[in-house]
């Protein structure tokens, strides 16, 4: 068997503009296609019909299909990464391995640990930037220290985009140079693997271009569905970051600034990698959470009796995703900035208001007595109805509350603070 290269997919389940896969087919030997259901991964997931699960699998049979129709294939293994090479190493002639850089404190164990495998047999390990614009060690402060603030951070990244450009690493067009050499063997089938079909819906990798030119004057309101939902198709990688970034500059300023959120993320994760289980500030571990699994079982099934939080809880539940705009600002609506803080047990909505303490917090929204801005105006909390109902889409339940803006009950308020920055991560 003659000599091939293998490229390894992981998040970037896609032909076209795809780093790694570009450079692995410029070589000069035929490419192997690889995906690996990795065991560590899967073996701890308690849902067996995790919806991931699901999408991973059904992104693979399209892409397996589409390597079949330019005539290469997909090889799917399922088991421990380091078993599954060993097993490669044994049955295949390597010369090298490509891959696409992820940067999770996992996937970064997992790969070194593969790398130095492979440097037992003298094969490299070439590796590229792919899922992000910019990567963690390219957007820095001056002294060359991480940023930790998003502003700043995204004036630097905006500028560095202005002096650099984006690429485009056209990979569909070099599909001749894949491996002839035909697996045939199917896919693992979920059940195979232990898992079943998720019964969620999952959205469209294609978004109307008016979408995210008006996407600045609709993410904030949850009866429109002005969001992109193409947070998943990001996550693993079967749309392209860079493609995305080039229109969104032409398009609206307020979506690139999404798509910066998520390269400043990545960029927390890979210099402050204790995030992945703990606050990134210390002082934070100290809060004294209330842990009661009733309240928690009800607001997973959007049963706390708040309107805001139960529609987009239950609407989560139905489609895997909700519209409801997380509150981080100035633009935000009180009874979603009231809602957010209910969940994540920050505080008041306002910024010129005192802070509360924990217990003093939970006391406050226990009794449904609402949150006072600092400069005067009060945001009464909206009461607990008491029963769960009939579960319906978010977007009904919205528009129940009025006009999806303002609820009724609630008066705007005078200050300056006006609720929050607005930031919706849908890409997350």
């Amino acid at each position: 068997m003659s000599p091939l290269s293998i490229f390894w997919h992981r998040r970037d389940l896609r032909l076209d503009d795809n780093h790694g896969l570009f450079r692995a087919l410029q070589g000069d030997v035929p490419v192997l296609p690889l995906f690996i259901l990795d065991r560590n991964i899967l073996d701890d997931l308690e849902d067996r019909d995790d919806a991931r699960v699901t999408f991973i699998h059904q992104e693979l049979e399209r892409l397996q299909a589409e390597y079949r129709a330019a005539g290469g294939d997909l090889r799917v293994e399922y088991g421990f990464p380091l078993e599954v090479w060993e097993k490669l190493l044994n049955t295949l002639p390597i010369k090298a391995v490509y891959t696409n850089r992820d940067y999770e404190p996992y996937a970064r164990e997992r790969d070194a640990g593969v790398e130095k495998l492979l440097a037992k047999h003298d094969i490299p390990l070439h590796t590229f930037k792919d899922q992000v614009v910019f990567e963690y060690d390219e957007v820095l402060k001056d002294d060359g220290s991480p940023y930790t603030i998003f502003t700043p951070y995204s004036r630097k990244w905006k500028a560095l985009l202005e002096e650099t450009g984006i690429p485009s690493y056209p990979s569909q067009a070099l599909l001749g140079n894949l491996s002839k050499v035909l697996d045939l063997n199917n896919l693992p089938s979920l059940d195979s693997i232990g898992f079943a079909t998720s019964p969620l819906q999952f959205p469209s990798s294609e978004v109307p271009q008016g979408l995210i030119k008006n996407y600045g004057a609709t993410r904030d309101f949850p009866t429109i569905q002005g969001t992109s939902r193409l947070g998943i198709h990001f996550r693993f990688g079967t749309i392209s970051i860079r493609e995305k970034a080039h229109k969104a500059r032409d398009l609206s300023e307020t979506y690139l600034n999404e798509l910066i959120w998520r390269d400043f993320y990545a960029m927390i994760l890979a210099h402050f990698p204790h995030v992945v289980g703990r606050p990134f500030k210390k002082a934070y571990e100290n809060i004294e959470w209330r842990n009661d699994p009733a309240e928690f079982q009800a607001w997973r099934e959007g049963r706390t009796g708040y309107p805001i939080v139960d529609a987009g809880m239950r609407e989560a539940r139905r489609h895997g995703l909700h519209a409801q705009p997380r509150a981080h600002g100035r633009r935000q609506l009180p009874d979603q900035a009231f809602a957010h803080r209910l969940a994540m047990g920050r505080g008041l909505v306002c910024p010129q208001a005192p802070r509360l303490r924990p217990g003093q917090q939970q006391r406050r929204l226990a009794v449904g007595g609402g949150m006072r801005h600092g400069c005067g105006a009060l945001f009464p909390g909206v009461q607990p109805d008491g029963a769960a109902g009939e579960i319906r889409s978010g977007a009904e339940v919205y528009k129940e509350m009025g006009t999806g803006v303002w609820h009724g009950q609630v008066p705007r308020p005078n200050c300056g603070a006006q609720n929050g920055q607005g930031k919706v991560f849908d890409h997350i």
